[in-house]
Order: C-alpha cells, then sequence, then structure tokens
C-alpha cells in the first residue's frame, strides 16, 4: 500500500507489541502473526475484564479460550447472519471474554468460529495476551494494568505447564530470535534471495545453532551483521541488545526512540506524482497531450507543454493535500525523447515528451483534533 511518505528500504513482518501469543496445535508457544488487543490495555479501559479474568482463574477450562475476549469495532454496513447479529448485539455493553459466550450455551465452542468470521470483516476486534503484556508482567515495561497481564500470563501458563515468569521470558525471548531471524532474512534477500526457513532444512539448522537452539551439537555457528542495529519503538530495550548479542553487532538506541515512529510520520514529507505524457501525430504536425482527464492535441509542443503545466499542477497539488499535505510544492521535470537517424551527421527524430510533476509538503498538523 503506497503511503505517499518518503521512507527507507523496509522489510515488514508481523511482529509487533501486540502480536498474539498462543499455543500451537502442538502445544508450542507461538507468537503472531495476529494482531490482538493486549490485556493491560483492555482492561485499563474497561474494568470489568480484570474480575472476569480473576473468574477465569477458578475455572477447569483448558480449551484454548481463557485469557480472551472480544470487542466490537464497527457497526456492519451489510446483513449479517443471525448468529453473528446475535453476537454484534452481545458486545453493545462491551467486551466480553469468549469463555462467557461459551457458557451461554448458543453455540458453545463454535463462537470461535464466529468470531474469526466478524474479525475477517473488520467488525469485532479479540484481545488476548501479548508481548506487551508479557513486558508489564515482568516489569521492564509497564503503562497501563500489569495485573490483568499478570492472570492472562497465569492462564497461559497453566496450559503450558510453566510458570508465568517463565512463560514470559520465553516470549521476549522469542520475540528476539524473530528480529534476528528477520534482519538476517533482508540482508540475504538483497545479496541472494529470499530465503525459505521453512523449505530449507540446511539454512534452518544452521540458523537454529547461530541462535543457540542446539546447545549439544557438534557444530558451532556465528552470524556477524557488519552494520549497527538502530532501534526505534517502545520497548526495544527490552528485545533488541539479544538481537544485537547474537549478530555481533553494536546496538543503537536514539533518545526518545520511543516516539521515533510517530515522528517520522508528521516530519516526513508527503509526496505525490502525475506523469503525462506528449506524442507527436502525422509528422509532428498535432502533440497529444495524455492528462489525468483525457487527452488534448495542440498544433506545436510549446502550447502543448503550457497547457499540461497549467492544468496538471493545480491536480497535483489537491492530490497532495488530500494525502495530508500542507504548503504543498510543485515541481516539473520535463524528458525530451529523442533518437538518432540512422544515416545524416547529427540529425534526430523526436519520440515524445514526459513531463513529471511532484507534489510535496509536510503533513499539516490539526491542532485541538
Amino acid at each position: 500500500w503506497r503511503t505517499m511518505v518518503e521512507a527507507v528500504d523496509v522489510h515488514t513482518v508481523g511482529l509487533g507489541g501486540d502480536s498474539e501469543v498462543y499455543l500451537d496445535n502442538e502445544g508450542e508457544l507461538t507468537v503472531g502473526p495476529r494482531r490482538v488487543v493486549p490485556l493491560c490495555v483492555l482492561a485499563q479501559q474497561e474494568p470489568q475484564v480484570l474480575a472476569e479474568l480473576q473468574r477465569q482463574m477458578t475455572l477447569d477450562n483448558q480449551d484454548g479460550l481463557t485469557g480472551q475476549f472480544v470487542l466490537k469495532q464497527r457497526n456492519p454496513s451489510h446483513a449479517v447472519a443471525e448468529s453473528e447479529g446475535w453476537l454484534l448485539d452481545a458486545l453493545e455493553e462491551g467486551p466480553l471474554s469468549l469463555v462467557s459466550l461459551t457458557e451461554q450455551g448458543r453455540y458453545g465452542i463454535l463462537i470461535n468460529r464466529q468470531v474469526r468470521h466478524l474479525e475477517r470483516q473488520r467488525l469485532v476486534l479479540r484481545a488476548g495476551f501479548t508481548p506487551t503484556d508479557a513486558l508489564h508482567v515482568l516489569g521492564r515495561f509497564e503503562c497501563w494494568d500489569r495485573e490483568a497481564s499478570r492472570l492472562g500470563a497465569a492462564l497461559l501458563a497453566t496450559r503450558a505447564n510453566t510458570t508465568p515468569e517463565a512463560l514470559c521470558e520465553q516470549v521476549v525471548s522469542t520475540v528476539s530470535d524473530r528480529v534476528t531471524t528477520e534482519l538476517v532474512t533482508k540482508v540475504l534477500s538483497d545479496e541472494v534471495t529470499m530465503p525459505d526457513w521453512e523449505r530449507e532444512t540446511a539454512a534452518r539448522a544452521m540458523l537454529a545453532r547461530a541462535l543457540g537452539y542446539v546447545p549439544t551439537s557438534d557444530l558451532g555457528c556465528q552470524l556477524t551483521l557488519r552494520h549497527a542495529v538502530v532501534a526505534i519503538g517502545a520497548p526495544v530495550e527490552a528485545y533488541l541488545p539479544r538481537v544485537a548479542e547474537q549478530l555481533g553487532t553494536d546496538l543503537v538506541i536514539p533518545p526518545h526512540a520511543g516516539v521515533a515512529n510517530a515522528l517520522g510520520a508528521v516530519a516526513g514529507g508527503v509526496l505525490q506524482q502525475v506523469k503525462v505524457l506528449i506524442r507527436p501525430l502525422d509528422g509532428d504536425t498535432v502533440f497529444r497531450v495524455h492528462l489525468p482527464e483525457g487527452i488534448r492535441d495542440f498544433e506545436n509542443l510549446n502550447e502543448a507543454v503550457a497547457y499540461a503545466e497549467g492544468a496538471v499542477t493545480p491536480y497535483a497539488e489537491a492530490l497532495a493535500r488530500q494525502a495530508g499535505a500542507g504548503q504543498v510544492e510543485v515541481n516539473i521535470t520535463r524528458t525530451d525523447r529523442e533518437v538518432p537517424v540512422a544515416l545524416g551527421w547529427g540529425q534526430e527524430i523526436y519520440l515524445d515528451t514526459e513531463l513529471t510533476f511532484t507534489a510535496m509538503g509536510r503533513p499539516s498538523l490539526l491542532v485541538g483534533v
């Protein structure tokens, strides 16, 4: 998705502070890629969530639904099935736990299927245990309701047959290892090809040894990143030191790293480009201008260029303003394409002219919104 904001070369992965932490079908701890609302955030906004988590601590519920909540995101713009309409109506008063929804007996454990379908339609959000909750439990990052995070960790740790603290440490190390893996993936994709860790058994085995997953192996392996890692984001101090250690490189955490992403979006420039092509027709007697709204013909090239500049400049400026820019400046670049004639000295044939309109401006700041 083109953001219209200038940025560095980006490699994206579904991993963050709001990634869902869960046990897969084999009972392995998994982080992401689905996003959920952290329990600590939800409980801060909805105090009744804490009481429900405390109630679930007394239940013998091992079906994987404990510690999960659903909240309504928006109203549907189309007709929904009766089962989905019932669920949306039930969420009008606030978030409900999946456990309480199954206890109502209408759809039982199948309620999870209904929730997933509504999630895909962006009608509801799911809340659950996340890396942000893990950091709250460990005392390494505290902004919201730590008790909700502690209860969520206890519910998940019971199913994983471990302690809440050990589970949270595993979550943190899993996130760090994923970041390390993605850095290695990015470098290899730039220099060689995108690695497929799931199918390339030998490559996966080497990576596992480099990350320390196979301490008893006869083969030692170490990866070294030849650049420092510059980390931005609120919890990077919790995750990135392990990454830098694994890759044998320096870690740089700039001042105010927690708000660097937001400041970058505000300080960056919004950019929109429009290209206009002018081509000769009928032996250079007509010059056709291909504009965003259609075509126009002119008798000479200068008239065609002048018209395009007058028509497209405000159009490009309007596009930039619609994208959020203020105080827009439009620059025009002209490229005339010609080819030399095979026979003759210095003779050229005119092919076409391309005008590139680049509208740039800083994002406008709305005060008091």
